[in-house]
């Protein structure tokens, strides 16, 4: 636990590695590459992305400890089904927080935009590979896969 944490304090110094990629400048990632956002919107979506990131790291860390707590229940020398059940439980509910900020945050950089940059948001948000989407786990990421497995 104390590398990965280690580990994850190393990559947030790494140059890149900020919100959005530009640290405290304007939007540079994903979608926001293709709106054309003047330097007001940009400023503005620059704080809700960051408050929004405040917001998602504290949720992040409930639910790494959650599935910390659920892997010990695998491992454990009894199955208890109830716990694991009950656990699982605990980790859709933290999920489906983490989802609900997510479209909040979304729906408050929504209203910032003109119509024409609305009508690209809308198709990127509907879009299965648009820019920025690389794989299973959308925005870049590999999606789940076995932690045992090699790459």
């Amino acid at each position: 636990a104390i590398l990965f944490l280690v580990a994850n304090m190393a990559m947030g110094q790494m140059p890149g590695r900020g919100p959005l990629h530009g640290n405290d400048g304007p939007p540079k990632h994903g979608m926001f590459r293709f709106l054309d956002l003047t330097e007001e919107q940009q400023d503005k979506i620059a704080e809700l992305r960051l408050d929004h990131l405040k917001k998602i790291e504290t949720i992040k860390a409930d639910l790494h400890k959650l599935d910390a707590e659920f892997d010990l229940l695998l491992i454990a020398d009894t199955f208890d089904e109830g716990k694991i059940k009950s656990k699982i439980s605990e980790i859709n509910t933290v999920r489906a927080k983490m989802q609900l900020e997510k479209a909040r945050h979304l729906a408050k950089v929504r209203t910032l935009l003109n119509e024409k940059q609305k009508v690209k948001f809308d198709q990127f948000i509907l879009a299965k590979d648009g820019p920025g989407r690389k794989g299973p786990g959308k925005m870049g990421g590999k999606g789940m896969r076995c932690r045992m497995m090699p790459k």
